[in-house]
């Protein structure tokens, strides 16, 4: 062992009961050792051998560490609870060895606190302790930090071994638990069997092991016994009478924890001792000195809502249905076990090994039903034409846009029906996932009824719906085409335009219906029907767009993009499908969220078209504007909020100052109203010389304090428009605070919104596909390599030769 200064000032105690044993007197205590007082020899007489047998004696474990963890005593009985020899644990161990990681941090925390027995003391502490073999041992610890000149050097350590506090048989609950009080004629035996019938295993043991090492009172185990029948009355769940306990701060959470183990060791000991008694030779190499937690495999799901075991092949046979009761029990299971004859018929059967068997089922909660709305009218009146009787479309007829006159109604809001709480097989819970309210909002022209039930027209106007809003808006017909008589168009409705729109012009509106769109910019916040073509123009769409062609333009769209003919020498980005079914797409860039239908990709002698699915790139610039927003706004919080410090400390500034004049004001008045009166007297004594100068005094206080009120009121005012600036401050923070966790919800809502629709986009073909052309989709990239015909490309999982999961472009034949 290395030498320490903490060492030393031990062996010199130790030296000085020598040298008192030697001079004949009395013995002292061994605790003198450890006391931290001075001694002297005239005092202390006790040999180092008789010190030696008095600690090996004890029945009680003894083990002290210096301020580094080595040990400095381990005594017998402290090699009997850790299983090391002395030798082994004074040369090898360090205090951290023997208990739980962070276990000796905890006890010295608790020594060094007052709650534990006093500073530097902690009693009746019960605690795990690691034996060699790696099991727990629970010990019962009154420890002590020893002083030497008021300098901690060591700690010292008083186990009591609890593992023969275990009882082996049921009667141990009648037995153990007296009567509490005279007034009462009911032992806490007969109270715990009244509530045998509510209590589990667990819990009895569990009453009982506490009680007997004095953790808990009688009274206390009624309080929460009572408090767990109360929770059962009113929400139908069992919650372990440990966790109450603790809720309730009868006892910590290590205290459960020894308890739990101390149970789970009487489980094992009771099956070890019930195969020794059997008869069977087979039954010799069994499971009597293995832990359950080796033979029977407990697993539980992800969801909470299912459990299930699997028992080891060799030991198979040892395990009885008490025993793996009390197995499931002491690992919380408590709710929606099967009923024990399909169990014991599981442990009879030949299947034990070969499978995992369900034990327990939770119930899962059934989700709430929001609210729905049923509409009177079509929502997408300008997405796609008419279908005619043999499934093809007419793209010409395309119906009546919806109109609407005062007090007609729109739509109507069916109610909502609550869900139910469902349970683990813990017993916890499951509260049903709450559904965010949909329903669309009011817009122009729009109100709900006095019920709330329906929405209501209130002005004649076409409907309109889009981003989540019912409007009434009226429409704007231009008879022939955009151009120089009409000039740009920026309507908040819908467009009807006659002819074309031509090159250089602008339009932007809800919705629009137009023959041909000739390099223009088209801004369109809903749907859009184009019954010629869109040639070398911008076109945003926030709706779906339906267009026989489109030729060298960039298109985006937030809905489907159905197209007739072709697309050629484009870039196209839609949000929904992009749909060409009888068409060619020719050297163009289409980015479609939902998937591309088209009749050919590429022709001969055409540079090939890369396509993108399962991206909404839409969707990644909302969030990084968003982002960028959300940025922008916390730095603008951050610039206000120290505005504001800066505003409120020059505030105190100017409230120190308007106190110190107020002080100077107050001493101007008393002197004015001095002299006032000294000058009575010397005017009443004909004193007219004496009288002029206090006069001209008086006159010189005067304007000085007009001077000192003028400067006053001057600062109030300015406090008062200051103050005025704080306060509008304050509501631009609060304004900013609200739009921040308006942006976090937005993007919370784009990115879980973006996560739903990356999977299953796929292309289907069914003409030719030309070499060259390039799908990618979210997670993997694909190149046609030669000419193909009728076929579907998706992203798919693989598992390659290594059993590594991987994303690829899958190809097959279109059915």
């Amino acid at each position: 062992m290395k030498t320490s200064e903490d060492i030393d000032r031990l062996k010199e105690k130790i030296k000085t009961l020598e040298d008192a044993l030697e001079k004949g007197h009395r013995s002292k205590p061994f605790k003198t050792i450890f006391s931290g007082k001075p001694s002297d020899r005239s005092d202390c007489g006790v040999s180092i051998s008789l010190l030696s047998k008095l600690i090996n004696s004890s029945v009680d474990g003894i083990i002290a560490a210096d301020k580094t963890g080595r040990l400095l005593i381990f005594n017998d009985a402290a090699s009997d609870i850790f299983g090391h020899g002395v030798e082994e644990a004074l040369s090898a161990l360090n205090i951290r060895d023997l208990y739980l990681e962070g276990g000796a941090y905890e006890v010295m925390a608790k020594l060094r606190s007052d709650g534990y027995g006093g500073s530097g003391k902690l009693a009746d502490y019960l605690v795990n302790v690691v034996n060699k073999d790696g099991t727990l041992v629970p010990v019962r610890m009154n420890a002590s930090i020893v002083f030497e000149k008021e300098i901690e050097i060591a700690t010292i350590g008083y186990l009591r071994d609890l593992r023969s506090c275990l009882d082996a048989g049921d009667g141990l609950l009648s037995s153990l638990l007296p009567c509490e009080d005279s007034d009462s004629d009911v032992s806490l035996s007969a109270y715990l069997s009244k509530l045998g019938r509510q209590l589990h295993l667990y819990d009895q043991q569990f009453c009982v092991g506490a009680i007997k090492n004095e953790l808990v009172t009688v009274a206390q185990v009624k309080q929460a016994l009572r408090k767990q029948s109360e929770i059962m009355d009113k929400t139908k769940v069992h919650v372990p009478i440990g966790r109450i306990m603790i809720q309730l701060g009868i006892m910590t959470e290590a205290q459960r924890d020894a308890i739990i183990n101390m149970y789970r060791m009487e489980t094992r000991r009771q099956a070890s001792h019930r195969q020794s008694q059997a008869d069977s030779p087979s039954s010799v190499n069994s499971s009597d000195e293995q832990d359950i937690e080796e033979i029977v495999t407990l697993k539980v799901s992800d969801d909470r809502l299912e459990a299930t075991v699997r028992i080891d092949a060799k030991n198979a046979n040892s395990i009885v249905l008490k025993e793996l009761l009390a197995f499931i029990e002491a690992q919380g299971i408590g709710f929606g076990l099967i009923a024990e004859s399909e169990i014991q018929a599981f442990l009879n059967s030949g299947t034990i090994p070969s499978r995992d068997f369900a034990i327990a089922r939770g119930t899962p909660p059934v989700s709430e039903k929001p609210p729905e709305v049923r509409f009177y009218f079509s929502t997408t009146p300008l997405g796609v034409g008419t279908t005619r009787e043999d499934g093809s479309i007419d793209w010409k007829n395309r119906g009546r846009l919806p109109q609407a006159r005062p007090g007609e109604v729109l739509a109507e809001i069916t109610p909502s029906r609550p869900g139910t709480s469902g349970m683990d097989v813990f017993g916890n819970e499951i509260v049903p996932p709450t559904e965010k309210s949909a329903l669309p909002k009011c817009g122009k022209g729009v109100a709900l009824s006095e019920e709330g039930d329906q929405y209501m027209a209130r002005i004649n106007g076409m409907v309109f719906f889009s981003d989540n809003k019912l409007s009434l808006v009226e429409a704007l017909v231009v008879e022939g085409d955009v151009g120089l008589e009409t000039g740009h168009i920026d309507f908040d409705g819908h467009v009807e335009v006659g002819g074309s729109i031509h090159k250089g012009y602008r339009v932007n509106c809800k919705s629009l219906r137009v023959d041909d769109i000739h390099e223009a910019e088209i801004t369109v916040a809903g749907d859009m029907v184009v019954t010629g073509g869109i040639y070398e123009s911008t076109v945003k769409c926030k709706g779906s767009l339906q267009v026989p062609q489109i030729r060298k333009s960039q298109i985006r769209v937030g809905g489907d993009l159905v197209v007739q003919k072709e697309i050629m020498e484009s870039t196209i980005e839609s949000s929904g499908r992009c749909l060409i079914e009888d068409g060619t797409i020719i050297f163009s860039r289409i980015s479609a969220r939902d998937g591309v239908v088209a009749g050919n990709l590429g022709r001969k002698g055409s540079k090939p078209s890369i396509l993108f699915v399962g991206i909404d790139q839409r969707a990644k610039r909302q969030i990084r504007y968003t982002k960028n927003n959300l940025e922008l706004q916390k730095k603008e919080l951050d610039l206000l909020s120290r505005e504001v410090e800066d505003l409120e400390e020059t505030l105190q500034s100017m409230d120190i100052e308007k106190t110190e004049l107020s002080k100077t004001l107050s001493l101007h008045v008393d002197r004015i109203e001095a002299m006032e009166n000294q000058l009575g007297m010397l005017e009443s004594g004909s004193r007219e010389s004496d009288a002029h100068k206090i006069r001209r005094v008086i006159d010189n206080l005067n304007s000085e304090k007009e001077r000192i009120e003028a400067h006053f009121q001057s600062i109030e005012n300015d406090m008062e428009k200051l103050s005025s600036r704080v306060f509008q401050k304050h509501e631009e923070i609060e304004n900013g605070k609200k739009e921040i966790i308006l942006l976090e919800e937005s993007l919370a809502e784009l990115i879980a919104h973006k996560a739903t629709h990356q999977q299953g986009a796929v292309v289907k073909v069914s003409g030719s596909v030309y070499s060259g052309t390039t799908v990618t989709g979210p997670h993997a990239s694909l190149t046609i390599g030669d000419d193909l015909a009728s076929l579907v490309i998706h992203g798919t999982k693989q598992i390659d030769a290594d059993g590594n999961e991987r994303f690829v472009m899958q190809m097959q034949g279109l059915e």
